[in-house]
């Protein structure tokens, strides 16, 4: 454990780098998950499956807390939260999750003719509580014991319900002697979300309770497909509109102070594509187009918490927003190489582009960003992966791989930009039915990631304007896995 000089006079371990003490790291979750299946046939060509689950969720994650943070929010809280304590150097913070997520689903399929007729139904409860606290340790100390009898501040005590519930209908077609199928229909969904407790920090602070109940809901979701057999190939198209439940809801309601965020729409899209695949005893391969138009489009901004250095997350709705784009993938394993050697690709080139702006409001004023026309951050438009494997033994596989993502914008405001990059990776599988004595099927993995050890900016915390947050790619790794059976 490092010697660090103390920031707060009598207070060894005040310093904030302790907070990022590795023993203080740690996650625990035990979900049990329990179902029943039926598939049964009711009469000539009638069959109905359905099937009934129950999910128990536990866990708990903890992480430390440096003196001055601590300091802060417990000077916040003390006033009106009884039982704090002041903290007395680096504290241990904990968020613990419990739930029960129970459902049933069930589907008819009816053949008669040329048609297949399915409908069915999905109902779900799901019930969650997180429960954060930060307590102190004994003597401040990175070894000290967790005294969960002294919370020095409350983070979160709440819990969420989820009802959901949707049905579908949907009629497939064969025609032209089988040649071409035609699937059309249509879904009903409805979530109802309600969160109840204290979502956060500030909740403590100024005495309030959230009560919060939205419900989503879209009964006429059309989704109609078709694909036409061409020899060996066969073109597809299709129309889809969709509707969900905003990604992390509860997330969505963790507001932090500094800003005044609206009851989030549920995201919407409308998804048009069409292709061609093609498969050959060597070679397959597909090309896609496709435009998607989507409206409510839930994005995540990350803020400074007052005083510190930590970022906290929030979500808003940042109105409409389309893209288009054409994406090629295809394996090729030439007859003239034997078989031992073969080449795939994926490479994509997508356009995202903000259709209207929206509006950031605030305790004391309203601030308005014009996006029309302005690319989706973090978000290239090339994207290509390709690879390289080699078999020259039943018992060896060698791949070599690359993957190049282009330049993206940091902000909505695409006035910051990060430069693309190009990495390579590998790896070698060995001892495809190797036994030896007891020990069967042994195999070694090697791994070696990023070989040219290349410096890029990996994850991209978006922000509207301005310098976003950046995390770095990790450099060069190597991992070797053995693995056998006894």
């Amino acid at each position: 454990m490092a010697n660090l000089p103390p920031t707060s006079s009598g207070l060894k371990y005040s310093n904030a780098a302790y907070a990022q003490y590795y023993k203080f790291g740690l996650n625990a979750r035990s979900d049990h998950l329990y179902g029943v299946n039926l598939d049964k046939d009711l009469g000539d060509n009638l069959r109905f499956t359905g099937t009934v689950y129950y999910e128990k969720k536990d866990g708990w994650g903890s992480s430390g807390v440096g003196y001055d943070t601590a300091l802060t929010y417990y000077n916040q809280q003390r006033a009106v939260v009884t039982g704090l304590n002041a903290p007395l150097g680096l504290q241990f913070g904990i968020s613990q999750i419990d739930g029960i997520r129970k459902g049933a689903t069930g589907k008819l399929s009816w053949t008669f003719g040329d048609h297949k007729i399915e409908g069915g139904v999905w109902y779900e409860d799901d019930d969650y509580h997180q429960l954060s606290n930060t307590y102190n340790v004994a003597d401040g100390s990175p070894e000290g014991a967790p005294n969960f009898s002294q919370p020095v501040y409350r983070t979160r005590n709440y819990t969420s319900k989820r009802d959901t519930w949707e049905g579908f209908l949907k009629d497939t077609i064969v025609l032209a002697d089988g040649k071409l199928k035609v699937d059309a229909g249509f879904r009903m969904l409805s979530v109802d979300y309600q969160m109840l407790g204290k979502r956060n920090r500030e909740d403590f602070r100024f005495s309030q309770t959230a009560n919060l109940r939205t419900t989503w809901e879209d009964l006429f979701l059309p989704q109609v497909g078709a694909v036409y057999t061409i020899g060996r190939g066969q073109v597809f198209t299709s129309y889809s509109e969709n509707m969900s439940l905003p990604r992390g809801a509860d997330a969505v309601y963790y507001t932090p102070a500094t800003t005044n965020v609206p009851t989030p729409k549920a995201e919407t899209s409308k998804n048009i594509e069409l292709g061609y695949r093609a498969n050959h005893p060597t070679f397959n391969a597909s090309i896609v187009t496709y435009y998607t138009s989507f409206k409510n489009r839930l994005q995540s901004f990350s803020e400074y918490l007052p005083g510190t250095t930590s970022l906290e997350t929030y979500y808003q709705n940042v109105g409409g927003v389309h893209a288009y784009g054409l994406e090629f993938s295809g394996q090729w394993k030439p007859e003239a190489l034997g078989g031992k050697i073969y080449f795939n690709t994926n490479a994509s080139y997508n356009k995202s582009v903000f259709e209207d702006g929206f509006s950031v409001r605030s305790a004391t004023a309203v601030t308005n960003y014009d996006l029309e026309g302005k690319s989706v951050p973090d978000f290239p438009e090339i994207a290509i992966q390709a690879g390289v494997t080699f078999e020259p033994v039943e018992w060896a596989v060698i791949n070599l791989s690359t993957r190049h993502i282009s330049d993206r914008y940091s902000n909505f405001m695409n006035n910051e930009k990060t430069k693309g990059y190009t990495l390579f990776n590998m790896y070698v599988d060995l001892g495809e039915g190797f036994n030896y004595g007891a020990l069967k099927d042994i195999k070694a993995r090697i791994n070696v990631d990023n070989i040219f050890d290349k410096d890029y900016l990996g994850t991209i915390s978006t922000v509207v304007t301005g310098a976003a947050n950046y995390r770095p790619g990790p450099h060069r790794t190597a991992q070797i896995t053995l693995s056998a059976a006894f």
